[in-house]
């Protein structure tokens, strides 16, 4: 049997808008497993199925456990972790082929540039995490959101970002932000975090300046300022979502 090299993960719940350019992009891998959460209610099942024999359907516990699950029905000596709204460019396929055949790293730190509003920023390399890993090196966290792989090893860096097509509409944005702060709220409490009027009324400007001014969103004119501004509000929203929370508990133990 050939061995496998690159094995590709992918969760998706009703990503029929996303899933299929997502999958032309890494159809070159040698596997791919698409995990679909079983509330999905499109066809991002079928339109998986045309790409991969490798599609289960499973409830849905949290995105770490949900990854964790994908990555036990690999078996490439190296994984990718994607979602489903990116994409892997043709220059970002050969760089990864470079890397994973020198087989200097156990793992590798991969940054996105954003699609924002149907057309790339000019600022390329945000954020990001370890996507790229030797299976067997790597595994998930168990967090709800923001999961990350935690690699036992040596860590290098993949210089072409991964296209991350998150904000196609800005209603989309706004769906997207009410869900993700929620988690990200809970997240923190249950992490210990308290409310802070701080972190309420300086993190969202400083956000703000970050993105539009440091991360040269002024290059992208209208857009680069609603990029901003959205980011700016994220922060505010899920400090407020922090604060409500709060607020609740003291409310459930004052009727005690």
């Amino acid at each position: 049997m050939r061995k496998l090299t690159l094995s590709v993960i992918i969760i998706a719940l009703n990503e029929e808008k996303n899933i299929e350019q997502c999958l032309r992009s890494v159809s070159w891998a040698d596997e791919i497993v698409v995990v679909v959460d079983d509330r999905t209610t499109d066809g991002t099942v079928e339109i998986s199925q045309k790409y991969t024999e490798n599609v289960y359907q499973r409830r849905f516990d949290g995105y770490g456990k949900q990854k964790q699950f994908a990555l036990t029905h690999t078996t490439g000596e190296w994984v990718l972790n994607l979602d489903a709204d990116e994409r892997v460019t043709g220059e970002l396929r050969r760089e990864i082929e470079e890397k994973i055949q020198r087989k200097e790293y156990d793992g590798y730190h991969l940054y996105f540039q954003e699609v924002y509003l149907g057309k790339p920023l000019v600022f390329r390399k945000i954020g990001g995490s370890e996507r790229l890993f030797k299976r067997g090196k790597g595994t998930f966290t168990d967090a709800d959101i923001h999961e990350r792989v935690r690699v036992q090893g040596r860590i290098g860096l993949i210089s072409i970002p991964i296209q991350h097509h998150s904000a196609p509409t800005v209603t989309k944005i706004v769906e997207k932000f009410n869900h993700y702060t929620t988690l990200d709220a809970k997240a923190l409490r249950d992490a210990g975090a308290t409310f802070s009027y701080m972190k309420l009324f300086l993190s969202p400007p400083y956000t703000f300046f970050e993105r539009f001014i440091l991360h040269r969103g002024y290059e992208d004119g209208f857009r680069g300022f609603i990029y901003a501004a959205f980011a700016a509000f994220y922060h505010f929203l899920k400090h407020l979502k922090m604060w409500e929370l709060e607020r609740n508990d003291v409310s459930v133990s004052s009727k005690r």
